[in-house]
């Protein structure tokens, strides 16, 4: 569900060529956020066609998922630079080459998902990269890119 809905959310709610960011925080139920409700077993194009739908004449700043999470969505920062309007994901992110890289990639105008095992390590360089910028263009998300399990979550 999260590789549907969020994805449709950025293209559903994008103003003009402008795509929305979306952050997905898992199991809380945010208040005041617009509450979707799928029908049980909705999948890909049906589950995009419920939540389009659903959103009409509706622009929030969250919308929740029961028994799922909350996708916080938020206006893409204005950034210039070589890889302005891209983004990344940098596995190995938290320290080392693949921060670096992240940091390389954010400076140069992307926006830019820091991805480690240590996710307290890729939040805090997210979290530096935001500060930095005066933006949030960054953000830290656990993965063990030795498990597949962890990969497709």
């Amino acid at each position: 569900m999260l590789t549907t809905i969020a994805p449709a959310l950025r293209a559903l709610l994008a103003e003009g060529q402008t795509l929305k960011l979306v952050r997905f925080e898992e199991g809380v139920v945010a208040s005041g956020a617009f509450v979707f409700e799928p029908a049980a077993g909705l999948e890909g194009a049906a589950l995009i066609d419920a939540l389009k739908n659903a959103l009409v004449g509706s622009r929030p700043d969250a919308v929740a998922v029961p028994g799922f999470g909350t996708f916080q969505i938020s206006n893409t920062p204005a950034r210039t630079g070589r890889v302005a309007g891209k983004i990344a994901f940098v596995t190995g992110a938290a320290q080392g080459f693949g921060l670096e890289i992240a940091q390389a990639f954010a400076n140069q105008g992307g926006l830019v998902i820091l991805a480690d095992i240590n996710v307290a390590g890729a939040q805090a360089a997210a979290d530096k990269i935001n500060k930095d910028a005066g933006a949030k263009i960054a953000m830290g998300v656990a993965i063990n890119v030795t498990d597949g399990a962890s990969v497709e979550a």
